[in-house]
């Protein structure tokens, strides 16, 4: 990491945006109403196309730095530029159309103070639409299937199959996290995974058995809106090949030996899910070919079925692809 004067228990809030004017001065406030008052915000604008000039003049609280790229650095890159700006102790990620609870950080930031050997802490959150409403029962189903909805309030160590199989840490949208537990790797591992920056952080910060503490409470709110929708169906294919990577490096990693076979099973699955997308979209080769790979890693009966309806004719199995997900969604099953 770069040289700097880290201040001791001063919070760097990173506020990563980009053409989400209407949004950011939302979150803005929420970060500056926060009744834990030393921190610094660093509002970092990946290349906008709209400019928020007018929206930093209406900040003039000497806590607030305002920065733009030059050109489109993406998630990761976006962050890493704001990281390499920051003086605090403790870092915290507020997207530019979430919001805090005014406590959120009083309650995470003196259990990072008072556990030193402690490289994260995290809340859980609720989830808002586009109008700040909260909607109903989402947080729950979100709770429990990154694996929160049973887990207590307190230490957990070791705690890295939750974070790096389950993403249990929500990195991005409810988290402290310690700045001198990251190193070097971040800056070389977090452009190579653009669309999964908040993964490969939880990785980081939890891959050699460090605690972590968790508070139960819903502390902070993400919003769930058209934009964000649009950007998650974005570049399909370039995501499911990340998040296959993300899978190869940690099967790579000495340190996660205790749960190799846990991250081999989620390969698979991800590569069974990839195969089918590019079966479904005329890409039949490569889709056949991870789909083998994936039966290999996870044995997933739907690599086998998928291969096999692959070598029917294209049209018809196009067809029986969308007739089984059609029954599956009115069955209520998940993919």
């Amino acid at each position: 990491m770069n040289n700097r004067d880290i201040v001791p228990s001063l919070v760097s809030i990173i506020i990563p945006t980009y053409n989400r004017k209407h949004y950011l001065p939302l979150a803005i406030k929420s970060a500056l109403a926060q009744t834990y008052s030393n921190f610094e915000v660093i509002v970092s604008d990946d290349c906008s196309n709209e400019s928020i000039d007018d929206i930093a003049s209406d900040f003039s609280d000497s806590r607030v730095r305002f920065r733009r790229n030059s050109s489109n650095l993406y998630q990761a890159g976006n962050f890493l530029a704001a990281l390499d700006e920051c003086q605090g102790e403790f870092i915290a990620t507020l997207h530019d159309d979430d919001l805090w609870s005014p406590d959120f950080l009083m309650c995470l930031v003196p259990k990072l103070i008072q556990h030193s050997h402690v490289n994260v802490a995290f809340s859980n959150h609720e989830i808002i639409d586009a109008n700040g409403i909260v909607i109903p029962g989402r947080a729950d189903i979100v709770e429990k299937r990154h694996h929160r909805s049973n887990l207590t309030a307190g230490l957990h160590c070791p705690f890295i199959e939750e974070a790096v199989i389950h993403n249990a840490v929500p990195v991005a949208m409810a988290s402290v996290f310690r700045f001198s537990s990251l190193n070097e790797q971040v800056h070389t591992l977090l452009p190579q995974y653009k669309y999964h920056y908040d993964w490969v952080l939880s990785y980081l910060l939890c891959r050699k058995g460090e605690p972590v503490w968790f508070d139960p409470r819903r502390l902070t709110y993400y919003r769930s809106h058209n934009q964000s929708i649009n950007l998650a169906s974005a570049n399909l294919k370039e995501k499911d090949e990340g998040g296959i990577g993300v899978c190869k490096l940690m099967m790579d990693d000495p340190c996660l030996i205790s749960i190799h076979e846990q991250i081999q099973s989620l390969l698979g699955k991800l590569q069974t899910r990839a195969g089918i997308k590019l079966i479904q979209t005329g890409q039949r080769d490569e889709g056949f070919h991870l789909l083998l790979e994936g039966w290999k890693n996870s044995k997933d009966i739907r690599a086998v079925c998928t291969a096999l309806i692959a070598l029917l004719p294209e049209n018809l199995a196009k067809s029986l692809i969308t007739e089984l997900k059609r029954i599956k969604r009115r069955l209520g099953i998940c993919a």
